[in-house]
């Protein structure tokens, strides 16, 4: 697709190459998630989004690897500026609650698995999203935001946050009756079990 890419330039062939790239990476090579390569890919693509003036949903769809590079929180602070100003620009339709964790979910897991705290905090603090009428929150909009309570509970060392966040999996294959999704998590998440 970025071949593609560099013969029609249209945009959507870069976003779906680099969507696919990262992809490929999360769920096929081990601890990818941690790895300099994704902090590559993660540079490339925030570069490609900081010089753009106006974002679709397909923008906001690849955002959630731009941040994998950020290693200090005022980074953090200033991609989440830059979120809040391309999400009032866009159709708010397509944009929700989901949209803003789904953003800083892979941020979040490299900080905790690379131990860095600080930087995990403040993910967790920007990717607070008001509190709305449920009725307007989608249900995996529900699970992944208590998803991110997990997480932040794995951060400050709760004693059973690991078994809660393997039954939340656990729930995710019974509801979906597949196990392909938690699969993958797994693997992501194995240096936490190794612990």
């Amino acid at each position: 697709m970025q071949l593609k890419y560099e013969t029609d330039h249209q945009r959507k062939d870069l976003e779906a190459y680099f969507e696919f790239k990262a992809l490929d990476g999360l769920f096929v090579h081990q601890n990818w998630l941690q790895s300099p390569a994704a902090a590559e890919l993660s540079k490339t693509i925030s570069d490609e989004l900081m010089a753009m003036e106006t974002w679709t949903y397909a923008e906001f769809r690849v955002a959630r690897y731009a941040m994998l590079h950020i290693e200090n929180p005022a980074g953090i602070q200033m991609w989440a500026q830059l979120l809040n100003r391309a999400m009032r620009k866009v159709d708010q339709r397509y944009i929700n609650r989901n949209t803003v964790l789904d953003i800083f979910e892979w941020p979040l897991l490299r900080a905790i698995l690379l131990g860095k705290r600080e930087l995990a905090e403040t993910l967790l603090q920007v990717a607070q999203v008001p509190d709305t009428d449920p009725a307007d929150v989608m249900v995996f909009g529900r699970g992944q935001q208590r998803l991110f309570d997990i997480y932040a509970a794995i951060l400050h060392d709760h004693p059973h946050a690991r078994r809660d966040l393997q039954e939340h999996l656990s729930d995710f294959v019974v509801l979906a009756g597949d196990r392909k999704f938690s699969d993958a998590y797994q693997k992501i998440l194995r240096p936490l079990w190794e612990e």
